[in-house]
């Protein structure tokens, strides 16, 4: 009850604006462990996940999503593409090309939609790949359709993202 509490209070609170990383961090960590086959196991790693994305933490963001992959036993079709796009997000990131391309064949369908996230880690792999302007041009795309995205922290977390692309 208290993971499921805290998850509620975190996506109510993602809904009216707030960013994941200006919650407070008790929010996603002051709460009793739970075994990897109950649902709210992937929700929490999941909120967690964007918790440190958001805030520029990429080590731990990368270890709550890794955390994520080796429970996919337990995630549905569709949350293990979500969760192989990411993987590729990350590995591009880290310019680890070879397993962002592993990963991608597990994310096909979900990196075709016309989606905010699926440009974000189009872009970061294109950059990764030399592609640049490729990179800019999923870029742009991501940055309009993350005004689409319902959930404010959602459209939050997606832009910034995005902008940290080709920043550097």
């Amino acid at each position: 009850e208290t993971n499921m509490l805290s998850a509620m209070e975190i996506q109510g609170r993602a809904y009216a604006g707030t960013s994941y990383g200006e919650m407070e961090e008790e929010l996603y960590y002051n709460v009793p462990q739970l075994a990897e086959d109950e649902p709210l196991f992937a929700v929490m790693l999941d909120l967690r996940y964007r918790y440190w994305l958001d805030k520029g933490d990429l080590k731990k963001a990368g270890d709550c999503l890794n955390r994520l992959a080796l429970s996919h036993e337990y995630l549905s079709a569709t949350e293990t593409e979500k969760v192989a796009g990411e993987l590729v997000y990350m590995h591009s990131l880290n310019g680890d090309l070879g397993r962002a391309e592993a990963c991608g064949k597990g994310c096909k369908e979900y990196l075709q939609e016309e989606k905010a996230t699926a440009k974000r880690i189009l872009s970061a792999y294109a950059l990764a790949v030399g592609k640049i302007e490729e990179a800019k041009n999923l870029k742009e795309q991501g940055t309009l359709l993350a005004e689409k995205e319902i959930i404010e922290a959602e459209r939050k977390l997606e832009r910034k993202l995005l902008s940290r692309i080709m920043e550097e």
